[in-house]
């Protein structure tokens, strides 16, 4: 059983800590009617987002093991912000996926993450949504792996990604 207490009077670690992403969806950010606004604790949206007529998340396949969520604190003391990122592994390359990347360039986006432990996160908020960026290797020898490094980020926003308890809108 896993004890949620104040971070001070955490004394054993008994909970699980699994690391990574289980899936992912994405949005245009253009393509949310209504963005709930955050619970009263900051932190979580438990209401659903609701997208324009014909438009949903949409799945972002990935490699086992390549998803991760972060997001740090920037800039000077009274003048701090929070930036985002959501990152994956693609192996291989076809034309499906240089088609997909074709089609994401210049996109504002909202991503939603589930984390190991189960948690939706949100990167991206009704304001400012997330740039995607790509990396492909082909792998100089044959014993390289060839594939696309694909990450979504974002700065200046004034909070940590949210904790997304709704129905996500697939």
């Amino acid at each position: 059983m896993c004890i949620k207490t104040p971070i001070s009077a955490i004394e054993v670690d008994d909970c699980p800590n699994a690391g990574g992403l289980t899936n992912l969806h994405v949005i245009r950010r253009r393509d949310i009617d209504v963005f709930p606004t955050v619970d009263a604790d900051g932190v979580t949206i438990s209401t659903a987002i609701v997208p324009k007529t014909g438009a949903k998340f949409v799945p972002w396949d990935f490699a086992t093991d390549s998803g991760e969520i972060t997001h740090k604190s920037t800039g000077d003391a009274g003048n701090q912000s929070v930036s985002m990122e959501v990152a994956t592994y693609v192996p291989k390359g076809d034309p499906a996926i240089d088609a997909v990347i074709q089609k994401a360039l210049n996109g504002d986006f909202v991503v939603a993450g589930r984390d190991s432990n189960g948690n939706t996160r949100l990167i991206g908020d009704a304001f400012r949504g997330v740039k995607f960026e790509h990396d492909y290797k082909g792998g100089k020898k044959g014993t390289d792996k060839n594939g696309t490094d694909f990450k979504f980020s974002g700065e200046g926003f004034t909070h940590v990604p949210y904790f997304y308890t709704a129905a996500l809108p697939v």
